[in-house]
């Protein structure tokens, strides 16, 4: 929070003589971290200062403006032009922020989804005072600003592993802080491939043929995946955080409502070695690349029944001026159908998105997810990979175009917004949105 006051005061007439900014000094008091804009306008003489003590933090030409950072104090913004204006606004900072010591400098490596496809990469940088930064791939060193308090800068780049440096090279601490976006010509999946992925059937909104990538966004209220599963078993020999012999079936996707991002879940978790199963239903909310867990409500366990045909559906429907999400199941074998969980998702229209243009959006530490859908298999829970010891079975993924459910236009075998993972399982494509799970080999 800032306060300004504008009046003259007999305790600064030294300072003001000595450095010549002799008119109207206007005092802002800074009570949090602050990114405060500055607008000053004068005479074609006129210049201007903000001034910390007897520290000058910024000097500004005539009719300029700029932007810096400004921690918990008392600031004096001072000028020798009688007539100059000053105006300004102050913003919560949005990034990391980086304390840099005297004659040092901060390497950031880039979200990896540099590395995915050509990129357009914004950056923006605000410092307590000057500095430098430069963007490092190994080969090519880029000036994105040289002495500025801060800096916007757009360029284009090529796929890559990047480094934004910022050098302090003033003989005191420097604050900065630092934000910026990657806007992908396409999402790439391929990114965070592993030997234990979630294995089944994912759409991502993109579309390769014979390397010629093209992308699309689907809008959907409703996402369908349908599961045949004539014989299972798994076993968890790692952590033992879940049930060894658990193993889960996910529907996951991404639902947009105005500006906020949520990831969600509709899951099946059986038990193989008794043959039960419960569900469970699960919201996270990613905006800002927070991932955070804000809803999340479970079924009793019950007996399942082999072979088990089932489909798995999730729903954003309107209720008054909310958006409702609602998690279902419907066991085709018992022939029973259950809405098991709802979520207000508040007010506003929400829908799932699928689009290989871009990703949720991010911060420093977590590059965010894709916008997609998936129906794929992982271990039981909290993160753990399984292994199939025996599985046969047929899945589909589909979503709701119009009044019927249709096939994406394209799919990947594994997922990549959710943790669980499997091994010794492979995907047979069948095509119109049906796959064939198979396990590997023998164990």
């Amino acid at each position: 929070m800032i306060k300004a006051v504008s009046i003259m005061t007999l305790l600064l007439i030294p300072l003001l003589l000595t450095t010549g900014y002799s008119y109207d000094p206007r005092y802002i008091i800074v009570e949090s971290p602050e990114v405060v804009s500055l607008s000053f306008a004068s005479n074609d003489s006129g210049y201007g200062c903000l001034v910390l003590g007897n520290h000058t933090l910024l000097r500004m030409k005539p009719n300029s403006s700029s932007l810096i950072l400004l921690n918990k104090g008392n600031y004096t913004f001072l000028s020798n032009d009688s007539k100059y204006n000053l105006s300004y606004k102050e913003f919560k900072p949005s990034g990391a922020l980086f304390d840099i010591p005297p004659k040092h400098e901060i390497i950031q490596q880039l979200l990896p989804y540099s590395k995915g496809s050509p990129f357009n990469f914004t950056i923006r940088i605000v410092g307590n005072s000057t500095f430098s930064s430069y963007l490092y791939n190994y080969s090519l060193l880029i000036s994105i600003s040289h002495n500025r308090t801060w800096v916007q800068n757009q360029t284009h780049l090529n796929p890559g592993n990047y480094e934004v440096i910022v050098q302090n090279l003033n003989n005191y601490s420097e604050e900065v802080c630092v934000s910026y976006s990657i806007s992908p010509f396409y999402v790439n999946p391929y990114i965070f491939t592993s030997s234990s992925m979630p294995i089944g059937l994912a759409s991502y909104g993109i579309l390769n043929q014979s390397g010629n990538v093209t992308t699309y966004e689907i809008n959907t209220t409703s996402l369908l995946g349908y599961l045949n599963i004539t014989y299972v078993s798994a076993l968890n020999q790692s952590q033992r955080l879940v049930d060894p012999s658990s193993v889960s079936f996910q529907l996951n996707g991404v639902v947009i409502k105005d500006d906020q991002d949520y990831f969600v879940q509709d899951v099946l978790v059986l038990y193989t070695e008794n043959e039960s199963y419960y569900l469970s239903a699960d919201v996270f909310n990613l905006t800002n690349g927070e991932d955070q867990l804000i809803y999340t409500n479970s079924t009793n366990v019950r007996q399942y029944v082999l072979p088990l045909e089932s489909y798995i559906i999730m729903n954003v429907s309107q209720e008054g001026d909310d958006s409702m999400l609602k998690f279902g199941f419907i066991n085709l074998t018992s022939g029973k159908f259950i809405w098991f969980s709802n979520y207000d998702l508040g007010n506003g229209k929400g829908f799932f998105s699928v689009n290989g243009n871009k990703y949720t959006p991010g911060n420093m530490t977590n590059p965010g997810v894709f916008y997609d859908a998936e129906l794929v298999i992982g271990g039981g829970g909290d993160g753990e990979t399984t292994t199939m010891t025996k599985y046969s079975g047929w899945i589909a993924l589909l979503y709701l175009n119009g009044s019927r459910y249709s096939a994406f236009p394209s799919y990947y075998s594994f997922g990549e917004d959710t943790k669980e993972a499997v091994s010794n399982i492979y995907v047979v494509y069948l095509g119109y949105g049906e796959a064939i799970h198979m396990k590997a080999k023998h164990i």
